[in-house]
């Protein structure tokens, strides 16, 4: 392949493989991930409703707050009120 080169050692056995990163950057890059997906394999997770009640939701309520001009926009009070917003997620 052209593009990847193999570091042999003195008995011929691969050692190592050096990748072009101009022609095969993608390669690299889905390597790396698949590397960083594994050395977090044993981390605790946060399931998508603890992440929607605690990051997200505050979030856009602040921004309903900010975008309706409320004063108050970053007190707990304005963080309270009930609001109608849309919110479109795509994947």
């Amino acid at each position: 392949m052209k593009g990847v080169s193999y570091v042999m050692d003195e008995k011929g056995e691969p050692q190592a493989v050096l990748i072009d990163l101009a022609r095969h950057r993608r390669i690299w890059e889905d390597f790396q991930d698949l590397l960083v997906s594994r050395s977090r394999r044993k981390e605790p997770r946060e399931s998508l409703a603890d992440v929607e009640v605690e990051r997200i939701f505050p979030a856009i309520r602040k921004l309903a707050d900010i975008t309706h001009g409320r004063r108050d926009a970053g007190s707990s009070v304005a963080s309270k009120r009930p609001i109608a917003f849309a919110l479109a997620i795509t994947a």
